[in-house]
Formats: C-alpha cells, structure tokens, sequence
C-alpha cells in the first residue's frame, strides 16, 4: 500500500528513462522474493501447528533464514565471475550487489511475518512491517531528492532500512515467546536446512511459477519496448495490484493459520474460518474494486496528479486492475491446497501453467502485440481458479469448504451487481 503513494512520486523525481529501469530492478528484487524454497508457507504453517513447540518451530525458522542467505549467497557468487564476460546491462557491480542484500533482507523479514502470524502475533508483525516499509519508501525518497536521483542510491537507501529492520524481525521472537537465543541448538539450526531444503523444493518450482507470472511481463517489455512504455505498465501493475497485496494478501496470512490450526485439532470450525476467509476477500476486494471502475480515470487522475504517462496507464490498469481482482479470488482455492498439503500437484500445475503464461507473454512481446500482455493475466488467474478449485473438491481435508463455498456463487452476483451500478450512477454525478 505504501509503494501504491510512493511510485508516482518515484517517477517524476527520476524520470521517465531512469524510473524504468528502477521497475525493471525492482521486478527482479520481486522475482527473488518468490524463489524462497516456500519456507514462508512452511514456518508459518508449522508455527501455527499446535504439535510443534515454540523453540523447535524458532529453530526451523532460523533454519530457513540460514537456507536463503546460503542459496543467494551462491547464486551471486556463481553469476559474479560471468558479469565480467556479459556484464549487469544498464547497471554495475555496487549496485547489483545492493540489490542481492535487499533481497536477502526482504527475504528474512517475509518469513519472519509469516512466523510471527503462525503464532498469531498479527499486530506485533503488522505494525512493524508497516513500519519497514513507509521508512523505506520517505529514506528512499529524501535520498533520491536531496543527495542524488540515480538508480544506486535509490536501491542502497532501500536496502540500508531493510537491513535494519530484518535484523530487529530476527530477535523480535525471543523477546516475545522463544526465550534467550543463547539456548538455541545451533546444530540443529545447521542440520535443519536439509530438511527444509526437501520439503520446500516443490514449492521453489510453485516460486519459480509465481516469479515467471508477476515478473516475467516486465522483462519482456524492458526488452521489447522502451524505458517510458515500462514505466507507465510498471505504474499501471502497481495501482492494479494494491488490493492483491495490500487487501487480499493480509486477509490471507490472517485466516491460514486459523484454519491450520482447527483442522490439526480436528475442530470443524475451519470449515466456518475458510468461509469468512472467502467472504472477507469478497467483501473488502471484489466489492470495491466494482465500485470503483466506472470512475477510474479520474482516480488514476488524482493518484498521477499531471503525468505524462497517464494515458497508458489507464490503457493498461482498466484490464490488469480486474485482472488481479480474480488473483485475489485465486487465493481461496490456493490456501485450502496449502492446509491439504498438496504441495505435489500445487508444483505441477503452477510449473505447467506458468510455462504457458510465459510462451504467451514471449509471443505478445515478439510479434509487438505488447498491449495485449495485459490479457493474459484474466485468462490465467481464471483458469487458477477453476482447475484448483475441482482439485480441492478430490481432497479429503478440505472439499467441505470448497463445497461450502460454491454454494454462495450465485447469491454473490446481486450484491456485485447492484455495487457497480451504484458505481456507474455515482461516477456520472461527479464527473460528467
């Protein structure tokens, strides 16, 4: 929600040329966050499991943070001596490897979040992310204005505030729950990266899949098409997937864990929490994003202010902004495949699907129908949901709450309905 305010101001203190090449970076830094061995959804899952204890599900944690900074460390040692031959593109050696400590330090407080809602300490991990992340966007921003607008020191005063707050998130937990970090076994913190390592690897393809389908639009287009065309796509993603991630996502670390927790228990009030958890997503997503399309010209007006990429940008959000609306929906079929542990067919069909994604983003990029790369993502984010949604109603765990929903499909379409033509009638009012 914060980069939803800071991009727009991003853009016109860099400029055009520069802020696409800071979306591109950014696009990348986003990429790596996915490729995480799922050791966000496996400590926030075992975190929340009842049957494991509070010191042996911190060692784990450890563990993950131990399994990322080694698998980074050596993706960047194996590619360092190459960028001697192929180089870094538009960008050198100091600021490559700010960049790999941004991921790293975005990466450690992602799964810290994840463990500390696994143990239902919502507000502490909320308010302190929230935290992170408006400091780094005002140091960034005084830093791009006051010392100098280059690509360098915009990431370097990223990374420097997220290096600070990853190391708080770190020691956060022995100060609430774990107790002093002096008692920790740090064998076992070694020896347990292996394991994670064997557990998280078909959720590193389902990362890898994530990476192709967010990412992957961004690299093409920086390839195909200039620096001004990807900042205005970059701008156009970033206001279509606010309520993905600034909504959909929370609503989604909240309820997991309770639905994990009720079915360890054996308690059939998860059945009742996956309920809300696809109500609350209807209600604080869908709903408003409805009302808010008749008239969304002249939000993306107020939000630009006077910025020549705004027409593009309209182009672009009026299809991507839905688009997302159904990647929010995706979550339901999504998060009960987590609770079911399917993680096998969950690697399956997001490797198989994402691949598909990619050939139809490559093409659309190839054949200059870039504008139409928008598309793919309805058709995507669609298919998500029906195919995992059929798969759920063959898993013992959780075909209940996916029967449960369907019964509310229907019924959904008046209030949907009625919203967006409240939309249409007040957007006529106001604006025309």
């Amino acid at each position: 929600m914060v980069g939803f305010f800071f991009m727009p101001i991003y853009s016109k203190v860099l400029g055009p040329e520069s802020f696409g090449q800071v979306a591109l970076l950014l696009s990348l830094v986003s990429a790596a966050l996915t490729l995480d061995f799922g050791t966000t959804t496996i400590i926030g899952r075992d975190a929340a499991d009842s049957e494991v204890s509070q010191r042996k599900g911190y060692e784990q944690y450890l563990s993950a943070i131990l399994l990322l900074i080694i698998f980074y460390s050596c993706t960047y040692v194996i590619y360092f001596p190459l960028s001697f031959v192929y180089g870094w593109g538009d960008f050198d050696e100091l600021t490559m490897l700010s960049t790999l400590l941004l991921i790293l330090s975005l990466l450690i407080q992602n799964v810290s979040v994840s463990y500390l809602n696994g143990l239902k300490e919502f507000k502490v991990s909320g308010g302190l992310l929230f935290f992170s992340v408006v400091l780094r966007g005002v140091v960034t921003l005084v830093a791009i204005k006051y010392i100098s607008n280059d690509i360098f020191v915009f990431i370097l005063s990223q990374t420097i505030v997220s290096i600070v707050f990853a190391m708080i998130f770190v020691f956060l937990p022995t100060y609430l729950k774990v107790g002093p970090i002096s008692s920790l076994d740090i064998k076992k913190i070694f020896f347990g990266v292996l394991p994670l390592v064997k557990k998280g690897f078909p959720l590193l393809l389902f990362g890898f899949s994530a990476a192709l389908v967010m990412q992957l639009d961004k690299i093409v287009l920086s390839k195909f098409e200039g620096a001004s065309f990807l900042a205005a796509y970059y701008l156009a993603f970033t206001f279509s997937t606010t309520p993905i991630l600034a909504i959909a996502g929370p609503i989604k670390q909240y309820y997991q864990p309770f639905i994990v927790s009720n079915i360890t228990k054996n308690d059939a009030n998860y059945r009742k929490y996956s309920l809300l958890f696809c109500l609350t997503i209807y209600i604080m997503v869908v709903l408003p994003v409805l009302f808010v399309y008749p008239f969304l010209e002249n939000v993306l007006s107020l939000w630009l202010g006077r910025n020549p990429l705004l027409p593009d940008v309209l182009t672009f959000s009026k299809v991507l902004l839905p688009a997302f609306v159904i990647g929010a929906l995706s979550y339901i079929p999504s998060v009960l495949m987590t609770v079911a542990e399917d993680y096998k067919f969950q690697a399956k069909f997001s490797v198989i699907s994402s691949l598909l994604f990619a050939i139809s983003v490559f093409f659309m990029g190839v054949t200059g129908y870039s504008t139409y790369i928008a598309w793919v993502f309805c058709v995507y984010y669609s298919l998500v949901i029906v195919l995992c949604g059929i798969r759920c109603l063959y898993l013992s765990k959780v075909q209940f709450c996916i029967k449960d929903i369907l019964k509310y499909i229907i019924p959904a379409f008046v209030p949907a309905v009625v919203v967006y033509w409240c939309g249409v009638i007040i957007s006529h009012y106001l604006f025309f």
